[in-house]
């Protein structure tokens, strides 16, 4: 069997035509978050497809590339518009194209901060100084998400506890 069939025996969206539709919607600059949401896909399933398919890899090099060329023909296009905001334009040229997929990511104060509203103040501060991309910053505060629900599951769990405690004597 296939890998392919493999894993569509087991629920896997991935097609083969998807990798120029893919390309496709790159080249009219489309992101990865837009090709996700029309396939209601998360983003590790897009990584997974990546790892697992070899034409859907070589697919998204080639998108990127196909973006790439897409906001260099819109920059060059407009470049006297008036109306356009550089500054704008040049943070998310920066953001989808000039950082690496994975690095390591270190915020000033996050490390310090007492809880956490001051952890997503940290992480604002770094997008405003391009320190971390918006995405970037969005992976970060679901982990601070996650670790605030974790911690008042455990504090209801240990009140849970001590009601019970309280009931048996």
């Amino acid at each position: 069997m296939s890998q392919d069939a493999e894993l569509d025996r087991w629920g896997s969206k991935y097609k083969d035509g998807m990798c120029d539709e893919l390309i496709e919607m790159f080249s009219k600059g489309k992101t990865q978050a837009q090709f996700c949401a029309k396939h209601s896909i998360a983003t590790d399933t897009f990584q997974k497809w990546r790892k697992s398919h070899k034409a859907f890899d070589k697919a998204c090099e080639l998108a990127h590339n196909k973006a790439r060329d897409y906001y260099d023909e819109m920059r060059h296009e407009n470049m006297l518009d008036p109306t356009v905001n550089w500054g704008t334009f040049n943070k998310m040229y920066s953001a989808r194209f000039n950082v690496a997929d994975k690095r390591t990511v270190r915020v000033k104060g996050l490390g310090k901060a007492k809880d956490e509203r001051e952890m997503l103040k940290c992480l604002n501060k770094a997008v405003d100084e391009e320190e971390l991309t918006p995405d970037e910053a969005q992976k970060l505060s679901s982990l601070i998400d996650i670790s605030l629900k974790v911690k008042q599951t455990c504090e209801l769990e240990d009140r849970i506890v001590t009601l019970e405690n309280g009931q048996k004597t």
